[in-house]
């Protein structure tokens, strides 16, 4: 399984590439996703949707039913027991040595971590490179 970040998601979603591009640089089609960068999607969507005032419900619709697709195609991975267990730990490691983290990131790499698969694809090598057991792939 390869998980594949909210930035990555966002640029399926923008058609900048396809889950089919994806699926053939990875020579792989078990794709996932966690429930943190789902929340992260339906942010964005619902941010949309409430502050862009120009935004038209037949536009919100379209874009709705496009990640709702894109959910669907993927293997959705939830925040268990244990996975929130080493997502605290992980934000306090990193904390503890002066690095400031974000929540949502500690959390998807915990998912990943805890379902024992270690790739990420994500263009926010920044923010994930400090979660020394995953494997980073840009796209």
């Amino acid at each position: 399984m390869i998980f594949i970040d909210t930035n990555v998601a966002i640029q399926i979603l923008n058609a900048q590439n396809t889950l089919d591009d994806l699926i053939i640089k990875l020579s792989s089609d078990k794709i996932g996703i966690t429930s943190p960068s789902v929340v992260e999607l339906y942010y964005g969507l619902y941010k949309l949707k409430y502050q862009k005032k120009d935004l038209s419900s037949s536009k919100f619709k379209e874009l709705s039913t496009d990640l709702d697709q894109l959910i669907k195609e993927l293997n959705c991975f939830s925040l268990d027991l244990k996975s929130a267990v080493l997502g605290a730990e992980l934000n306090m490691k990193l904390r503890g040595k002066g690095q400031q983290v974000e929540i949502f990131d500690c959390l998807i790499a915990a998912i990943i971590l805890s379902n024992g698969y270690q790739k990420l694809v994500t263009n926010n090598q920044k923010h994930f490179k400090r979660f020394e057991d995953l494997e980073l792939i840009s796209f």
